[in-house]
């Protein structure tokens, strides 16, 4: 999902719709506009919307339509396909493996919302605005790769990266180590930025996923 024009005939349509690209020229008589991208919501419920919405993993082979997950009107669901599919992947590899484990560490939420930004030239901008010189990210959700993880039998916990991080004992070391006579002022101060910096409202955004078998 992403932002963009959203024609109201199309927002206020019940059921799921899909947000994609298309090209200006095809909504729009200005001149101007040939070439340009827009948002474009799909008039009914996607194939892949079907698939990658779907409440439980049992229902989607069994011939019915899959039950999908609710939303209320307006509501922006941002779906991740490649970051579901490796939460899959880990959930299978850890499970086939019970002692192994993995680390899943982002910038992100707990939960679906309409993230989707672009940035370039270290300011945020549109999304659309100027494509192939613009980064378009958003916020992993968690929530969803934890629920694919766990369908294939794995275990996980999601936590804040400040908080990973100082149950690991990082607030320990940072005083042991600034504590030692051979540890300048200078060092000491950037040291404790840095644990600031790592824990503070980077270590709230940042998020870490621990999946096992």
């Amino acid at each position: 999902a992403g932002k963009g024009s959203k024609p109201k005939d199309q927002m206020y349509q019940p059921g799921l719709k899909e947000l994609g690209l298309d090209d200006a020229s095809s909504t729009t008589t200005d001149s101007e506009a040939q070439g340009n991208l827009v948002m474009k919501l799909s008039n009914s419920t996607t194939p892949a919307a079907r698939v990658l919405l779907r409440k439980d993993k049992a229902n989607s082979s069994s011939g019915e339509d899959p039950a999908l997950i609710d939303g209320e009107e307006g509501q922006v669901l941002e779906i991740q396909p490649t970051a579901l599919s490796l939460a899959q992947d880990l959930g299978r590899r850890v499970t086939s493996n019970p002692s192994s484990l993995a680390l899943v560490i982002d910038y992100g939420s707990n939960g679906s919302a309409d993230t989707t930004r672009g940035y370039r030239g270290h300011s945020q901008v549109g999304v659309l605005d100027r494509p192939g010189e613009t980064d378009v990210t958003l916020d992993v959700d968690f929530n969803a790769m934890k629920r694919e993880a766990e369908r294939e039998g794995a275990k996980c916990f999601v936590e804040e990266q400040g908080k990973w991080l100082m149950s690991l004992g990082m607030g320990q070391r940072v005083q042991s180590v600034i504590s030692d006579d051979r540890t300048t002022d200078e060092q000491a101060e950037k040291i404790v930025g840095a644990m600031e910096m790592v824990c503070g409202e980077m270590g709230k955004m940042f998020k870490v996923m621990c999946v096992r078998g």
